[in-house]
């Protein structure tokens, strides 16, 4: 499944665009062009149903039956693993952001590296802090690794019990996704980008859940006829597109149309697919995950070193600051990523279990 590694680049491809969509609406860019780049935050859902159907693909099998503490212990040391070393590093180097302000004589916005948020970021409990702002502070994109590591937890203890009501997944899913919509319209969010401090941990949770009940229903479903999985990928794909360009809240469709337009894809085959394999869209995925983490720590050094004003910038400044992210995420993945994930395996979880 070679395409979805592909998804997962593009997804963390359109949240670095979002972050830097000041700089790219100043070149009136269509609207039914730049609403992508507009709602990248949306990618990052994406992301947890796509973690969520992985995970379950790939451990459901060990914990469908009277699973070990130590099959669980193995679990999780190979979730730390994946997520960890680049997240410490990424931390390390952003000590280096506060440093720079202060020897410059920039100003250091208040209270955004304390010491008491970098040591919960670093210990991954922003999201699980209700109501506050750690979420937000040093390397923001890691809220949502605190998030998942959350959600890995859950499913390491939760998923024999899922297992076995798994004939109920299609219920599931429909009341992960009532309870998505109500939680953000009682609190008055206006999308699943609001109150990140207060929903993102179940904004999370129920994503990666979302992802935990598409695999059983891609399970039942994976046999069936082609055309199936091509008709709902187009459907909800289109009905996706013309939501977003919609004021509706997108709490109410986008969260179940990723799950539709993912399903698709997973039941069908296509030129799509084609697509999605070819060679830089597989690299693109291999590295997203430290395109994710260092993009805003890239983005806070190139606006210091390049930029005068952070609000606009050149075409060629706008093409610089992908390059130099593509290139530093590759380095990354190679020298920080795989290293620390075949160390921590090989030292922690034992062969065999």
């Amino acid at each position: 499944m070679n395409y979805l590694t592909s998804i997962r680049g593009i997804a963390a491809f359109f949240v670095v665009l979002y972050h830097i969509k000041h700089w790219l609406v100043a070149y009136n860019v269509p609207q039914f062009i730049s609403i992508f780049f507009e709602k990248g935050y949306l990618a990052v859902d994406f992301f947890f149903l796509l973690s969520g159907f992985i995970i379950s693909f790939n451990y459901m099998k060990h914990f469908s039956g009277d699973e070990s503490w130590q099959a669980k212990k193995v679990f999780v040391i190979k979730r730390i693993a994946r997520i960890y070393p680049l997240h410490v590093f990424v931390l390390l180097i952003y000590l280096s952001i506060p440093l720079a302000l202060y020897l410059t004589g920039r100003v250091v916005p208040e209270g955004a590296f304390t010491a008491q948020s970098y040591f919960i970021k670093l210990m991954l409990l922003d999201l699980w802090i209700i109501s506050s702002d750690f979420w937000s502070m040093w390397n923001t994109p890691s809220w949502t690794i605190s998030g998942e590591f959350f959600a890995y937890l859950a499913f390491a203890f939760t998923a024999g019990f899922i297992a076995k009501f798994r004939r109920y997944a299609v219920i599931a899913i429909l009341v992960s996704l009532s309870i998505t919509a109500v939680a953000y319209t009682v609190i008055g969010a206006r999308s699943l980008g609001d109150n990140i401090g207060d929903l993102g941990l179940l904004r999370c949770v129920s994503g990666f859940f979302n992802g935990v009940c598409l695999y059983i229903i891609y399970y039942k479903l994976k046999d069936k006829e082609i055309a199936f999985g091509n008709w709902l990928f187009c459907i909800s794909f289109l009905s996706f597109y013309g939501l977003i360009l919609t004021t509706t809240a997108n709490h109410f469709y986008a969260p179940g149309l990723f799950f539709c337009m993912l399903l698709g894809l997973l039941l069908s085959k296509g030129p799509i697919h084609r697509l999605l394999e070819l060679k830089p869209f597989i690299w693109l995925g291999d590295i997203s995950y430290s395109v994710y983490l260092s993009h805003t720590f890239l983005l806070n050094w190139f606006i210091m070193l390049s930029m005068e004003d952070s609000q606009n910038a050149s075409i060629f400044n706008i093409f610089a600051y992908i390059a130099i992210v593509l290139i530093f995420s590759t380095m990354c993945y190679r020298l920080v990523e795989v290293p620390g994930r075949r160390l921590i395996s090989r030292k922690f979880a034992t062969k065999g279990t």
